[in-house]
């Protein structure tokens, strides 16, 4: 059997080098096309009668599936992961990866999880929002700025930036020991402007603080152009309040309450709303606070489960 001639990559020419990596490409390219062929071919069987997709694969496949389900099973109740992790989005391309890279594939370890591959994931993050950052200067981009208490109520001032393109976490600052007031937050928010450069920045977005109303009086103050916009969720948020203070919407808030704490206090009344709609179960939100908001969501579920119950 003769062998053939293989020749170094610096005597192939540019012609043949770019045809290898066409071919590769088309390659690649085939099978994404066939995996997601046979994705949404098992997502039109799987809707036919009450058949499951396991009815239509060979008995050898049904194994195979079984064993990985019973290990995925032990992944999340070894790490403890909560069950709804398993239809988020993220785990589920996951698996798709791994399932598309064959039974040669190699898991990394830990110094790559946490080393390279980190970088790598970084990368591909700051590459998507290189769009968005570059619509600033075409279209102008609104600073959304609000103070918060994390759970151990320490305060945090979160700034954003955002328009038609997409909304940009930019920082996380740090508020202990320090006053509120509208220098201080002006002070905050100076660098950012600097950052992104003022002539991109349309307007501020804040809660209706009077620091925050003092802090951008002192910014346009230096920068006319720029106009202060209110937020409007936090106006609706306190138009709520003030109707959660009216004696029916406290009857009706406070039987809401009532009814939740009697449901989430017993076990047989949560093991019951788990069965709801063939075992999907229930979800219970429970109001806090003035949370009216919170209540006007609730009420029409627990309505929908009376008419079921």
């Amino acid at each position: 059997m003769r062998r053939r001639e293989v020749r170094k990559c610096e005597e192939v020419g540019k012609e043949e080098q770019a045809a290898v990596r066409a071919f590769q490409t088309a390659k690649v390219f085939a099978r994404e096309v066939a995996h997601r062929a046979e994705e949404s071919a098992l997502d039109a069987v799987s809707g036919r009668g009450k058949r499951k997709i396991t009815d239509y694969l060979s008995d050898d496949a049904q194994a195979a599936k079984a064993a990985a389900d019973e290990a995925i099973c032990l992944l999340f109740a070894g790490l403890r992961l909560p069950e709804r992790h398993a239809d988020h989005p993220l785990w589920r391309n996951a698996v798709r990866s791994i399932a598309r890279a064959g039974t040669s594939y190699v898991p990394p370890k830990r110094d790559y999880v946490g080393g390279a591959g980190l970088q790598l994931c970084r990368k591909r993050i700051d590459e998507g929002l290189t769009g968005v950052m570059s619509s600033w200067k075409r279209h102008g981009v609104t600073i959304a700025s609000d103070m918060m208490t994390d759970k151990c109520g320490r305060p945090q001032a979160n700034v954003m930036l955002v328009n038609d393109t997409g909304a940009v976490f930019v920082e996380s600052i740090d508020c202990k020991m320090e006053k509120k007031t509208g220098g201080y937050i002006a002070r905050l928010l100076r660098p950012i402007l600097q950052k992104v450069g003022v002539e991109n920045i349309v307007a501020f977005c804040t809660d209706g603080g009077s620091n925050y109303h003092s802090a951008c009086r002192l910014l346009i103050a230096e920068n006319p152009r720029i106009e202060h916009v209110p937020c409007a969720t936090h106006v609706l948020d306190l138009l709520m309040e003030d109707v959660g203070r009216q004696a029916w919407a406290k009857e009706v808030v406070g039987r809401a309450s009532e009814l939740i704490n009697y449901t989430r206090s017993h076990h047989w009344t949560r093991q019951y709303l788990r069965g709801v709609d063939g075992g999907k179960g229930l979800q219970m939100l429970r109001p806090a606070g003035p949370g009216l908001g919170r209540s006007t969501l609730l009420c029409p579920a627990w309505w929908s489960c009376g008419q079921r119950w």
